[in-house]
C-alpha cells in the first residue's frame, strides 16, 4: 500500500473530527492567530466562528496553519487509549498531508462535500479507523477491512489524485 495513501487515509479520518467538529486555532502569517469554530470554506475564504468577534473570513493566503484547539489536551483516543505519534518518515508524511490539506481551501472544500455523503462519512468515522489515525497506526489502517472500501470509493480515488498532483 502507497505511503501516501495511508498518510491521505490517516489524514482523512482525523480532519472531519478535528475540522467541524471542535475549535481550531487558524494561526495567521503575520504570526497571531485566531480561535473558533471552522464553518465554512468558500471560494478560498475561511469562515470561523468566535466568542469574541463573531464570524470572522479569512484569506487562505493569509493562513499559515490550521490546528485543532484541543488536540494536544486530548491525549488520549475516544476510547480511552493512551496514543503516541508515529515517529520517522511516516509520521512526516502524514503531517505535510494534514498540513497540505489543512491549508488548502479547494480540498477543505471537497472534503466538506465528502463528509455529506453518509456511505463514505461511515467509513471516516469508524471507531476502529479513527482510533488508529489518532494513533498513527499504520498497521491497523492496513489491516481494517474497511480500508479497502475507501480505497474504492471514488471520492477517495479522486481526491487522492488530486493531492497526488499538487
Amino acid at each position: 500500500m502507497k505511503k501516501l495513501f495511508l498518510s491521505i487515509i490517516l489524514s482523512l479520518a482525523l480532519i472531519p473530527c478535528v475540522t467541524f467538529a471542535t475549535e481550531q486555532v487558524i494561526s495567521l502569517k503575520d504570526g497571531s492567530s485566531i480561535k473558533g469554530e471552522l464553518v465554512g470554506i468558500n471560494g478560498g475564504t475561511y469562515t470561523l466562528k468566535t466568542a469574541s468577534m463573531g464570524e470572522v473570513k479569512i484569506e487562505a493566503s493569509k493562513v499559515a496553519n490550521i490546528s485543532d484547539a484541543n488536540w494536544a489536551a486530548n491525549s488520549t483516543t475516544a476510547g480511552g487509549t493512551s496514543f503516541q505519534p508515529a515517529t520517522g518518515e511516516m509520521n512526516q508524511k502524514i503531517e505535510n498531508a494534514q498540513a497540505r490539506i489543512m491549508n488548502d481551501p479547494e480540498a477543505m472544500e471537497t472534503i466538506k462535500e465528502m463528509m455529506a455523503d453518509p456511505e463514505l462519512m461511515n467509513l471516516l468515522t469508524d471507531p476502529s479507523i479513527t482510533q488508529a489515525a489518532m494513533a498513527k497506526d499504520t498497521q491497523a489502517i492496513e489491516n481494517n477491512p474497511k480500508t479497502k472500501a475507501l480505497m474504492e470509493n471514488p471520492k477517495i480515488q479522486a481526491f487522492i489524485k488530486k493531492m497526488e498532483s499538487k
